[in-house]
């Protein structure tokens, strides 16, 4: 690998870093032919300033600092943010096949079937045949789970009201 001011460099498997270097030549040997790719490293304010000034690096930041405050709240009913909104949405419906749910969650089929398992699991849910179509199954809160989403409701509701207030 050679360096415009062709100085040559030594590059491991994991990269090197660099301060001042600005264009490289890099050299890959492929199906044993060479290839030729111009590659310009962004300085570390370069990155940080992208970073810091990204939307989606921004809003996932945001949000995960958001679900740990429900999170933290939310642990005191033994629930995390992830499971209070699968139970509020379930309870919302009465009842609800797991594919709606996933729907409504805006998540994929698998996801919402770990979720809804850990749930089951601890009780908190019933599973059972759907009315129409019997082939689909439905779940529906149990009465532990009335139960529990009526107190994580209370301790929602808080945390809700200061997010609200500090915009």
């Amino acid at each position: 690998m050679s360096a415009a001011n062709g100085s040559r460099f030594s590059v491991g498997a994991m990269g090197v870093e660099l301060d001042t270097v600005i264009y490289f030549e890099i050299n890959v040997h492929m199906h044993g032919g060479n290839c030729s790719q111009a590659y310009t490293p962004f300085s570390d304010d370069a990155q940080r300033a992208m970073a810091g000034g990204c939307a989606c690096f921004q809003a996932r930041r945001r949000a995960r600092n958001l679900a740990r405050r429900y999170d933290e709240a939310l642990a005191e009913v033994g629930l995390t943010s992830s499971q209070f909104s699968l139970i509020a949405a379930i309870a919302a419906a009465g009842e609800i096949s797991v594919q709606n749910l996933a729907d409504i969650m805006d998540m994929d089929h698998s996801s919402t079937s770990r979720g809804v398992q850990a749930l089951v699991r601890a009780g908190m849910l019933g599973i059972r045949q759907g009315r129409r179509d019997k082939r689909r199954t439905v779940l529906q809160l149990t009465e532990d789970g009335r139960v529990r989403f009526n107190a994580a409701a209370v301790t929602w509701s808080g945390v809700q009201d200061v997010v609200a207030r500090e915009g």
